[in-house]
């Protein structure tokens, strides 16, 4: 049998619900490790709260019933731990420590152990005693404050795991990070990803471009300069509605997209006009309007499928519908790349759910078993054998690992992004104009930053042979290479997976794209809101909007304005993507630090978005349906929602029978207590909207801050709605500060801004602050350090094969 990546380590997960913390010990388990779940004899309280998401995220573990409240259970804990190689920690701050299970703790017994800590924020700081709810660190986030996006005052609540699904994946990249380092050093450490943290890759580039226009702004008032008004304008997305009411979602970021779905929405004759000739941009609103106005009419004539298989003959057409999770499970690139595996349930029969997180070809995953019953445990915790390993320890868990990035863009690039803040050496491969997310949001360079922080740049021409030449000697000695773009553009240019495990047998190569490397859909064009459409993100978000039914009888102009506006979804596509890229990384470059040895790896923007809705991916016989918000999306029950206050807005979460006894002794209103309507939770739910309402007489009679400072030392989860959005309260925010949740750095084109944090804090070997690169910038030491001599270096230049930084900045 294969070895699998994870093959021989023993990890102890434990949580009161955490999602991250399942999400971790599942993608462990998956590559091979024995993963045993600590679970107290009433469950895990994920079993009843989500009961989906409980069996996809617990799929392959076992379960051992261990009351960590008692002093028993902390010692059958304790005596688990000092066996094993990697503790999962998703309680809250301190909780662990006041049980004697904290890390300083459990490392005396057992020194080679990686802690992995997932909290909220942080578990120091202002906010690190806030309940880890999703919806809790959302609302505090700004998460749920739309801006120009919303529809409607006030917060919008989401209906995602953003900070769940972010943080798993940081937090299991981390300790892969980790289990490297003390392989070298026989040193174990703790780690800790926060759901803030995972939030962190949903800021495309709202940190920076906020602290740009700030700048731009002061600098126009300091010198009496009148604000310049921009007159073009830019239609990226197009999400219009079919004649059997299917909302259709299009992206078009370059001209030649906009012309492929000119032709598959027939409409190819409108861009003969003048004003539309450089389409996707236009000299003003008016025209860009006018030219989507074309494309709703046509669109409406057609049903979906008649549109869909127009768009299938346009590979350069990214588009689909906005539909629900489990259509996902139908789509055929998916089931081409086996997105979708089976596994036989004893008390449920098959189920269908998400698959591995990549596919992994030299060390396969194995999903072939569903989650335990509780206290259903399959084979005996082992002592693992100490790491040999003497070296003293790196600066960055990464530290020495060379990863060659070719791609453009976001989904990829945040993914190595994130390598290069643990530690790794990235060197991007860009051509003389630079990867368009440099140019294509705005003031130049503000939508590229975040993803060039602590790489190199290499400006080079692939089309040519000298260049091809020039990376082949680059690959010799590096470790991963990670190709972004469709199949079939690296071998063009001599970059292919055999070209580059003949150069380097012990290459990772992984190709992250947005369908997959192969498979019938394999060569379409993808981009963020794609993936979310695909995933079902629309629908968690919009709900009933989405209902074909809705739209009957509408003409064009009344969709836009009545419909339209309900149709949104957070835009995850890019980020979830590049975390299937962060975590797919890691586990082949742990195999290749155990074995020696190389192999293909494939991520896919499809994949990382399922993940991110793996909690109704999923079906099986008598499955309960995803909870849907109230129409106007304020949250998904009277317990779980936002809530307007004498000043500003709450979030509440008090979902479990224990929170809602908390709840109305903390607010003293016996009389919900006592009334039946709500005496436990099934007549809560069937009383939803009347206890919505008697909630909401309660909290508008004080401000929202003083409900949070009254009702979150009790241990309710309420806070106060940051009603700034994320990126800015991430910029001006000083307890994310203090948390060391953000970061000020020297950015090359803005000077000194503030920066999101890394994706994990590590006791022994931190991660890296990396300044971002500008296209071209490294070329010439590049060329140095792999043995070009300097005429060399000046005939490659002259030849149009190389370019440096002052060349790049011509374009």
């Amino acid at each position: 049998m294969t070895q699998r990546i994870c093959d021989g380590l023993t990890v102890i997960e434990a949580g009161a619900g955490s999602i991250a913390g399942s999400m971790i010990g599942m993608m462990l388990a998956d590559n091979g490790a024995h993963v045993v779940k600590l679970e107290p004899p009433e469950g895990d309280p994920l079993r009843s709260g989500n009961v989906n998401g409980f069996l996809a995220w617990n799929r392959g573990k076992d379960s051992q019933v261990c009351d960590l409240r008692t002093n028993e259970g902390q010692a059958q804990a304790r005596d688990l731990i000092a066996k094993a190689d990697v503790f999962i920690d998703g309680f809250g701050t301190g909780v662990t420590d006041g049980w004697g299970l904290g890390y300083e703790a459990l490392k005396a017994s057992n020194p080679a152990l990686v802690y992995c800590a997932i909290r909220g924020f942080a578990s120091t700081g202002p906010y690190a005693h806030l309940p880890a709810y999703e919806a809790i660190v959302a609302a505090k986030s700004g998460v749920f404050t739309r801006g120009m996006f919303a529809y409607r005052p006030g917060p919008q609540f989401a209906n995602e795991l953003l900070g769940s699904h972010g943080a798993a994946h940081m937090g299991v990249s981390s300790v892969l990070a980790a289990l490297i380092v003390r392989d070298k050093t026989g040193k174990g450490q703790r780690v800790e990803a926060s759901m803030y943290q995972g939030l962190s890759p949903f800021d495309y580039f709202g940190v920076v471009t906020i602290q740009a226009m700030r700048q731009a702004m002061a600098k126009q008032a300091a010198s009496g300069e009148q604000p310049k008004v921009g007159v073009s304008a830019s239609r990226y997305t197009f999400i219009p509605c079919t004649k059997d009411g299917r909302w259709m979602v299009f992206c078009t970021l370059l001209p030649h997209q906009l012309q492929a779905l000119a032709r598959a929405c027939g409409v190819a004759h409108v861009l003969e006009d003048p004003r539309f000739k450089d389409a996707p941009y236009f000299q003003s609103a008016e025209d860009a309007d006018e030219f989507e106005q074309h494309v709703w009419e046509a669109v409406r004539q057609m049903t979906a499928a008649e549109l869909m298989e127009r768009v299938l003959a346009e590979p350069d057409v990214a588009c689909e519908i906005a539909g629900t999770t489990e259509e996902a499970m139908q789509h055929a690139q998916v089931l081409h790349n086996h997105h979708v595996v089976e596994v036989e349930d004893p008390r449920l029969g098959t189920i269908k759910e998400i698959g591995p997180i990549a596919r992994f070809l030299g060390s396969p995953s194995v999903i072939d078993r569903s989650a335990p019953a509780i206290g259903e445990q399959t084979r005996e915790v082992r002592r693992s054998s100490s790491p040999a390993g003497a070296a003293p320890l790196p600066k960055h868990p990464l530290e020495g690992i060379t990863i060659v990035e070719f791609g453009y863009f976001y989904a990829m690039p945040n993914g190595t992004t994130l390598a290069a803040a643990l530690g790794a050496r990235v060197i991007k491969i860009e051509d003389q104009r630079g990867d368009p997310q440099r140019w294509s949001f705005g003031i130049r360079e503000t939508g590229g930053s975040k993803v060039m922080e602590g790489k190199e740049s290499f400006a080079i021409d692939l089309r040519k042979p000298e260049g091809q030449a020039v990376i082949h000697k680059i690959l010799e000695t590096a470790d991963v290479f990670v190709c972004g773009f469709r199949p079939g553009v690296a071998e063009k240019m001599n970059l292919g997976y055999d070209k580059a495990k003949e150069i380097n047998p012990g290459i990772v190569y992984l190709h992250a794209g947005g369908y997959g490397y192969d498979g019938p859909q394999s060569h379409r064009a993808m981009y963020a809101q794609i993936a979310t459409a695909v995933a079902g993100g629309f629908h968690r978000q919009s709900g009933m909007w989405l209902d074909p039914a809705m739209a009957d009888g509408m003409s064009v102009d009344e969709l836009r304005v009545v419909l339209a506006p309900r149709i949104n979804s957070i835009v995850t596509g890019d980020a979830n993507a590049s975390l299937g890229v962060l975590s797919g990384l890691l586990f082949a470059i742990y195999h290749q630090h155990r074995t020696g040895q190389g192999q293909f790896v494939s991520t896919t923007m499809l994949n990382g978005n399922l993940y991110g809705t793996s909690d109704d991916f999923i079906t099986y016989e008598g499955k309960p349906p995803l909870p849907l918000m109230d129409p106007e999306q304020w949250g998904l029950n009277a317990l779980y929602r936002c809530y307007p206050a004498a000043e500003g807005h709450v979030c509440l979460a008090a979902p479990t029978e224990k929170a809602w006894q908390a709840l109305v002794a903390a607010l003293g209103q016996s009389d919900l207590a006592n009334d039946p309507q709500f005496a436990d939770v099934a007549a809560r739910k069937e009383h939803d909207e009347a206890l919505i309402k008697a909630l909401e007489a309660v909290f508008q009679a004080k401000p929202a801050q003083a409900w949070e400072d009254e009702l979150i030392p009790k241990g309710i989860a309420c806070v106060k709605v940051t009603e700034v959005g994320a990126a800015q309260f991430a910029v001006d925010d000083p307890g994310l500060r203090e948390s060391g949740l953000t970061f000020e750095i020297d950015e090359p084109t803005f000077g000194r801004i503030v920066r999101e944090g890394l994706p994990a804090t590590f006791s022994e070997t931190p991660g890296r602050l990396g300044i971002p690169c500008l296209t071209g910038e490294h070329t010439d030491a590049l060329l140095q350090e792999y043995g070009y001599s300097e005429e060399e270096i000046t005939r490659l230049k002259e030849a149009g094969v190389v370019f440096d930084q002052e060349a790049c900045k011509a374009q």
